[in-house]
């Protein structure tokens, strides 16, 4: 079974403590929890485990069960509906998008797939994205290859994308610098080639999708080059020391 280590669960859990402090957010949860478990996803969960410390008001949230969009706009601001059926709310100081779980992209396209928050885990690009942190019982969910990450401080793809995508790198790039992670041979390869082929201007403007959040400019990109400059001289080390 995969396990988090002590301290990291722990904080985990004091975070959604944190969040049920706040009345109109718990009132959500609580809407939510009544048809399934809801699950906190994605950026908030994985930044608190790598201890990333910084103010996290953006929440991913998927539920086991049905959302009801009415229920849910009595304790929030309803901004928009998202890909597969889900919505974008603000609730106090937060902007949360809610969705149903058999409506992400990982079963949408795939009806053999049994539809579980594990394999929603791994069907994730990168591997610190597989992480869930259920809004009921406090408990975690994460897949080896997380935990990997979590304990090399090293960024690894679970599905890697199937292009060059600006995006992605530049996904790469912000969770590099905000996590202080190393990059697998892999990941440190897609980045090189999107940045000859896209071209590092490219791939600042695609941040532009996290708003007030961005973090890449010209100098944060000389650093990212450096890791992986380091992730390939480690790879070709691991080589060398291959019988």
């Amino acid at each position: 079974m995969n396990r988090l280590p002590v301290q990291v669960a722990e904080r985990l859990r004091r975070f959604v403590r944190k969040l049920k402090k706040d009345d109109d957010l718990e009132s959500f949860i609580g809407i939510l929890n009544a048809t399934g478990e809801a699950y906190l996803f994605g950026g908030a969960p994985r930044d608190v485990a790598f201890g990333a410390g910084r103010l996290v008001n953006d929440l991913d949230i998927f539920v086991s069960g049905p959302v009801d969009i009415e229920q849910i706009r009595s304790v929030g601001t309803f901004v928009k509906r998202t890909n597969f059926g889900g919505f974008r709310l603000v609730i106090g100081k937060y902007e949360v998008d809610v969705w149903e779980l058999d409506k992400s992209y990982a079963f949408r396209f795939d009806a053999s797939s049994y539809i579980s928050t594990r394999n929603l885990l791994n069907s994730v690009c990168f591997s610190t994205d597989g992480i869930a942190l259920s809004l009921k019982s406090g408990r975690s969910t994460v897949t080896s290859a997380f935990l990997a990450s979590l304990r090399d401080r090293r960024l690894d793809f679970v599905v890697p994308p199937p292009s060059l995508e600006p995006v992605v790198a530049a996904r790469i790039a912000r969770l590099a610098l905000k996590l202080e992670l190393g990059l697998t041979p892999a990941v440190a390869s897609y980045f090189v080639e999107c940045v000859d082929e896209i071209g590092v201007p490219s791939l600042i403007d695609a941040e532009a999708r996290w708003g007030r959040h961005r973090m890449l400019n010209e100098m944060s990109m000389e650093q990212v080059k450096l890791e992986i400059k380091q992730a390939i001289f480690h790879a070709y080390q691991q080589l060398r020391a291959t019988p």
